[in-house]
């Protein structure tokens, strides 16, 4: 457990230094790195926890996740992902998901077509047919992902 945790603090660093979980160009908000995605024409992925993992959590589930999201993020570098909390999602979203499962995930494809995963995403078979979602023709998998009306505020 020591070993994940302390892999948990490296990528998630990278993860943060890379882009994917803070602003872009340093003064740029996460709202607005989502709008110039989708105005690009760019796929967005926004990763949502209740809470963002930190050093002090201690949590194999924030590990595993952190992982699974890093790994999706540096082989979909055409998608934007962004991690944000719940403050930040309400700042961003017209309707954010309540996080009942403390994480979720959102897939968008294009400002009117976009499904969530409720949960922790923790293996690589859901991120594959995100992936199959938002290269695809908008088909997804109703057993695992449900439709979301993405709107941004």
């Amino acid at each position: 457990m020591l070993v994940r945790l302390a892999r948990l603090f490296v990528v998630l660093a990278l993860f943060v230094i890379a882009g994917g979980g803070a602003p872009a160009g340093g003064d740029e908000t996460k709202a607005q790195v989502v709008r110039d995605a989708l105005t690009g024409g760019k796929p967005v992925v926004l990763a949502l926890a209740r809470e963002l993992p930190t050093a002090d959590s201690g949590d194999e589930t924030d590990a595993d996740w952190v992982h699974y999201l890093n790994e999706f993020s540096a082989g979909h570098g055409r998608y934007k992902t962004v991690a944000m909390d719940a403050a930040e999602a309400a700042e961003l979203l017209a309707a954010p998901p309540p996080l009942e499962d403390y994480y979720a995930t959102i897939f968008v494809r294009s400002a009117d077509n976009a499904i969530i995963y409720d949960g922790p995403v923790l293996e690589t078979a859901v991120y594959r047919a995100a992936a199959d979602y938002l290269e695809g023709d908008g088909q997804f998998d109703a057993e695992m992902f449900a439709p979301y009306a993405f709107e941004l505020k």
